[in-house]
């Protein structure tokens, strides 16, 4: 029988996403029990598993993948946990996500380097109150991947959709 090591890879996720035990067990099991689960003594129900996977910002299947890229995994991760934020307009948490993973290799290409840079335009208006350099960002932001400003792709639209808002 395979092992999928789902409480190594929920510690990994809750660490690298630093959120405590207390937080994400709130409303899912009580601390102790996600110890355990981290530990490897006990299995979630699949309800749990469910509810963690919702809260850490990742599909159910990343804890039965047996073939995966960490370093994909915890990008597609902390990208899922930012819009997320952002969706729930939870800006300041936001922020602080995303001045951490500016130091981050693994947000340096160009993809996610814009990524970064619109949801920091977005915080900087929402957080900052700072309209101009919002907005500049955002600008900046669209040019990294399309200085032409034309065939835009999803998340370019998306960020034209936030200059609009702004």
């Amino acid at each position: 029988m395979k092992e999928y090591n789902i409480g190594e890879k929920i510690k990994e996720l809750r660490l690298s996403l630093e959120i405590s035990q207390n937080d994400l067990a709130k409303q899912i099991c009580e601390p102790q029990d996600l110890e355990k689960i981290e530990k490897g003594d006990e299995y979630p129900t699949l309800p749990q598993l469910h509810t963690l996977a919702k809260r850490l910002g990742i599909p159910i299947t990343y804890f039965f993948e047996t073939n995966w890229n960490q370093n994909v995994d915890y990008v597609n991760s902390v990208k899922t946990l930012m819009r997320n934020y952002a969706r729930d307009r939870e800006y300041k948490a936001l922020y602080e996500i995303v001045k951490r993973e500016e130091q981050s290799d693994l947000f340096r290409d160009k993809l996610n380097k814009q990524f970064l840079m619109w949801h920091e335009g977005i915080c900087v208006y929402h957080v900052d109150k700072n309209k101009g350099r919002s907005l500049e960002m955002l600008y900046d932001a669209l040019k990294i991947t399309n200085r032409e400003m034309n065939d835009f792709t999803e998340d370019e639209i998306q960020i034209m959709h936030s200059i609009g808002v702004i």
